[in-house]
């Protein structure tokens, strides 16, 4: 399958297997894995989506703090929520947080 890197411009060849075939089909995105380019400081996913007006299909990172993919062409933005689900924020459990203890936990002596 051929696709736009939208950071260097370059149309690049990306082989999938039947699995990653049907996750793309179904939800219109894949993560392709971590890039780190000349000049960057760490890595970052990067993504496989396609454009549902346009129809082609594009490689980028997420954008902003919502994680948005963006279609140069139409402008339409891919579900920045759909991008979060990967990375639930944590959450503090109740039995580890920093409380004050109630008089019924508090040991006697």
């Amino acid at each position: 399958m051929k696709a736009i890197n939208l950071y260097t411009g370059e149309i690049e060849e990306i082989k999938l297997n039947p699995v990653q075939r049907l996750i793309l089909s179904l939800t219109g995105k894949l993560r392709i894995g971590m890039r780190k380019y000349p000049g960057w400081r760490g890595s970052l996913p990067f993504y496989l989506y396609k454009c549902p007006i346009c129809g082609e299909h594009h490689i980028d990172y997420p954008h902003g703090y919502t994680g948005y993919l963006r279609c140069p062409k139409t402008g339409l933005s891919k579900e920045p929520q759909a991008i979060n689900r990967e990375f639930p924020r944590q959450q503090p459990d109740e039995e580890n947080s920093a409380r004050p203890p109630s008089t019924a936990e508090t040991p006697r002596s």
